[in-house]
């Protein structure tokens, strides 16, 4: 539903109750949170909590006066009666089921004012609602939203179905009244003050109850009326104490969001910048490592037999070296590739054959080599270190 306030002159928004059996001592039903339409003002309606607000306001004194019932809103304010100070309060609808209702008591009705309700000349109540009304409060100014500012004798309603005023059978004749009495006494006896404005709520409702009511929550009432006064300055300083707290909290709350969140966007920019470097690493180390086998393929070939090198590995066995040697630092490889140079072929064929190496011995220098290899490698040493051990474990010079 489309929400429009329903404005005249000065801000003024109108409300209405209906006058039945005049009855002055109870309660009035000002105005309830129902929806409403009108073809002049469109579709409007208050919240529970906006009601609630106007009750605050006027139990508050924020008006700064009381307030007079006249007729017609007339501009000269001529009052026949007041709305009795600290007696607005929010409850149940008489005739709109799961809808809330703002009630109040008048007082001072003058004769011309029991006259006009009594005989039925005016049969309807309209209030005026000011929607923002500023204000000095111990010298700052403050706003406030929702504040009564008068209210009308008329026959001209905008707001419908709502319960007749001052019948005997309205909402405050039955034991509903008693009910919720009870419950406020119950909220009040919690609290280690009470203002004087509720104090008057107690008092107001305690006079739509019967005698036997009265009697029954006297004990109750006592306990509460027993309680310290808290000024309406007090509570308002209380209420803005806590409002602050609240505020204070949001904003921690909301300062704490932000600061995760920025640490999360900072987590998530380390996290891409962590990988970058990784990747550039790892696309670094590919290099090098490309770079050094090519490297190793040259230094590889001074020692891999062929027509020129007459001293080395064949073919079939240099890719097991390279390996090898690609375990091995650069000044490892170096070391190694400058041992197996200084090895020397020597051409024994015409000695004859006598004491000739039955070939055992070529064999048992071959598998010291690979044995020394392999020590090499896994222990990470230079390889002339590890022939020397080799040869020395087998009991031979190197």
């Amino acid at each position: 539903m489309q929400r429009r306030k329903i404005k005249f002159s000065g801000g003024r928004i109108f409300s209405n109750i209906q006058l039945s059996e005049f009855n002055k001592d109870k309660p009035v039903e000002l105005i309830s949170s129902a929806k409403q339409a009108d073809p002049y003002y469109g579709d409007f309606s208050y919240t529970k909590e906006e009601l609630q607000e106007m009750a605050d306001n006027h139990n508050s004194d924020v008006a700064g006066v009381e307030i007079a019932v006249d007729v017609n809103h007339d501009p000269k304010k001529k009052a026949y009666a007041w709305i009795e100070p600290g007696s607005m309060f929010v409850a149940d609808s008489k005739n709109l089921a799961g809808e809330s209702s703002l009630y109040a008591k008048l007082y001072r009705f003058t004769p011309e004012g029991e006259e006009l309700v009594e005989t039925g000349a005016y049969r309807y109540f309209s209030i005026e609602v000011r929607n923002k009304v500023e204000k000095f409060v111990d010298g700052v100014k403050q706003i406030f939203n929702n504040v009564i500012r008068g209210l009308a004798l008329t026959n001209a309603p905008v707001i419908k179905d709502l319960a007749p005023t001052f019948s005997e059978n309205n909402l405050y004749s039955n034991s509903k009244p008693m009910e919720l009495l009870k419950i406020l006494l119950a909220e009040l006896a919690k609290q280690e003050t009470v203002s004087l404005s509720e104090k008057a709520n107690i008092k107001t409702m305690l006079k739509t109850l019967s005698k036997e009511d009265q009697e029954e929550v006297k004990d109750e009432v006592k306990e509460v009326e027993d309680k310290p006064e808290q000024t309406e300055e007090e509570k308002k300083a209380a209420e803005d104490a806590e409002k602050a707290l609240s505020e204070a909290k949001a904003k921690a709350e909301a300062d704490k969001k932000l600061a995760e969140s920025k640490m999360s966007e900072t987590e998530r920019k380390l996290a891409e910048q962590t990988a970058q470097i990784e990747k550039q690493n790892k696309e670094l180390a590919e290099i090098r490592m490309a770079r050094k086998s090519e490297n190793l393929d040259k230094v590889l070939s001074e020692v891999t037999l062929s027509e020129d090198v007459k001293v080395g590995f064949v073919g079939e066995a240099i890719k097991e070296v390279k390996e090898f040697a690609m375990t091995l630092s650069e000044e490892q490889v170096k070391e190694f590739v400058g041992v197996i140079k200084k090895i020397k072929s020597v051409d024994l064929s015409e000695i004859g054959d006598e004491g000739a190496d039955d070939g055992n011995g070529d064999k048992e220098d071959k598998e010291l080599h690979e044995k020394a290899e392999k020590l090499a490698k896994d222990e990470k040493i230079k390889y002339s270190e590890a022939i020397s051990r080799v040869y020395k474990e087998a009991g031979k010079t190197y």
